[in-house]
């Protein structure tokens, strides 16, 4: 969701990234990871210019900046965002092939331990499981 930028802090090379109601309508738009846009547009500007995903037209709003590969071989320059909103209207809320992710990132100086048990104990009660299932 728009969200996600809040907990990932994304920096932008140009543009931006989804907005709220961009985010709940599902609308075509997309945020490419900065080797993505240079191997799709070089040197030319990709803001506002259309690349074609799911067989869908998306119109480009941002390109993140050069991050380099992580500790772990992780990095957003491979990476494209869209709205979760476009996937579900294209594929349902319950297909197979989506695997559902949610991303927590508590505030600064809470309690990690604490702030684990209060989440696993949220998941348990909206599962219906007891604290040793």
């Amino acid at each position: 969701s728009h969200e996600f930028i809040e907990i990932q802090g994304l920096e932008f090379e140009k543009g931006r990234f989804y907005n709220e109601s961009e985010s709940n309508s599902g609308a075509p738009v997309i945020v490419l990871g900065f080797d993505i846009a240079k191997s799709l547009f070089g040197e030319s500007e990709p803001i506002g210019k259309n690349i074609r995903l799911y067989g869908q037209r998306f119109t480009v709003i941002g390109m993140l900046k050069k991050q380099g590969e992580g500790m772990f071989g992780d990095s957003n320059d491979t990476s494209a965002f869209i709205p979760v909103n476009f996937l579900r209207r294209l594929y349902g809320d319950n297909n197979d092939a989506l695997t559902p992710v949610i991303l927590v990132k508590p505030d600064k100086g809470v309690d990690m331990d604490a702030f684990k048990a209060e989440l696993a104990q949220k998941l348990r009660n909206y599962r219906g499981m007891k604290i040793d299932e």
